[in-house]
C-alpha cells in the first residue's frame, strides 16, 4: 500500500503530468475567457444598441428642439415685425391725437371768446331791444304825445334818442304826468324805456345819474321825495316812478313818485 502512494505520489510530480494538467487548465482557462468574452460581446452589443437607440432619441428630440425653435423664431420675427408697426401706428395716432387736442384746444378758445363777446352782446344790446320791443308796443296815442322825443320809429332813432339827456328828462316828465293824472295805459312800458335811456345815457355821457329808488318803509323826505295823494307825511308803501340822482354830488335832479 505504501509502495501505491509513492508510486502516485511520484506519477503526480512527474513532468508529463503536470505538463497535462497545465494544458487542461489552460484550455478550461480558456472556455471561460472565451465565454466571458462572448457575454462581454453580446453585453457590449446590447449596451452599445441601447446606447445607440438613447442618441438617436436625443438626436431627434435635438432636431425637433431646432425645428421648434427655429419656427418659434419665425413666429417671434413676424411678431416683432407686427409690433414695430404697431409701434408706427400708434406713434401715427398720438400724433393725431395731439393735433386733434391743439385743434379742440383752439376751437375751445375761439368758442370762449365767441361766448364772451355774446355775453357782452347781449349785456350790451338785448336790453336795446328789449327796450325798443316795449316802445313798439306803445299806443298810437302815447307814440305821439312823444314826437318830440323820438323824432323816428326806427331802432336807429329810438337809440339816438336815448343818448341826449333832454330826452331822458323829458320822458321821465311825461311818465310823472300820466301816472299823476292816473292814465294808466303804457306806465310799464314807459318806465322800463326811461330806465334804459338813463343807462344808455350813462354809458356816453360824462355827466352819470343813478335811479333815486326808495325802499318801502322808508320815512317821507321831502327832498328826495313827491307823495301821490292828499298825505302829507308818513312812510313809503309803494314807489310809481323812481326819482334821478347825480352821481358822486348826490343832487337829487328829479324826486321819487311814491304813496303813502
Amino acid at each position: 500500500m505504501g509502495d501505491k502512494k509513492k508510486w502516485f505520489y511520484e506519477f503526480m510530480q512527474s513532468e508529463e503530468i503536470k505538463e497535462y494538467f497545465r494544458q487542461l487548465l489552460n484550455e478550461q482557462t480558456e472556455m471561460l475567457l472565451d465565454q466571458i468574452r462572448c457575454k462581454q460581446d453580446k453585453y457590449d452589443r446590447e449596451e452599445a444598441a441601447e446606447l445607440e437607440k438613447k442618441y438617436n432619441h436625443e438626436l431627434n428630440r435635438r432636431i425637433q428642439c431646432e425645428e421648434e425653435c427655429g419656427r418659434l423664431q419665425g413666429l417671434l420675427e413676424k411678431e416683432s415685425e407686427k409690433a414695430a408697426l404697431l409701434d408706427k401706428e400708434l406713434i401715427n395716432v398720438r400724433q393725431k391725437y395731439n393735433q386733434l387736442q391743439l385743434d379742440y384746444d383752439s376751437i375751445k378758445e375761439e368758442k370762449d371768446s365767441i361766448e364772451k363777446s355774446f355775453a357782452v352782446y347781449e349785456a350790451k344790446y338785448k336790453s336795446i331791444d328789449e327796450a325798443y320791443i316795449r316802445y313798439e308796443r306803445l299806443s298810437e296815442d302815447v307814440k305821439g304825445r312823444l314826437g318830440n322825443v323820438f323824432k323816428t320809429d326806427s331802432i336807429y332813432g329810438f337809440l339816438t334818442a336815448s343818448v341826449d339827456w333832454r330826452n331822458v328828462e323829458g320822458l321821465w316828465n311825461f311818465a310823472k304826468r300820466r301816472i299823476v293824472e292816473k292814465e294808466m295805459t303804457d306806465t310799464e312800458e314807459l318806465i322800463y324805456i326811461f330806465e334804459f335811456m338813463l343807462q344808455a345815457y350813462n354809458r356816453l355821457g360824462n355827466e352819470k345819474y343813478g335811479l333815486l329808488m326808495p325802499d318801502i318803509g322808508d320815512k317821507f323826505d321831502s327832498d328826495r321825495h313827491t307823495i301821490m295823494g292828499i298825505k302829507t307825511d308818513g312812510f313809503v308803501s309803494k314807489v310809481r316812478l323812481p326819482g334821478i340822482v347825480k352821481l358822486g354830488s348826490q343832487r337829487v335832479v328829479q324826486k321819487a313818485l311814491i304813496e303813502i
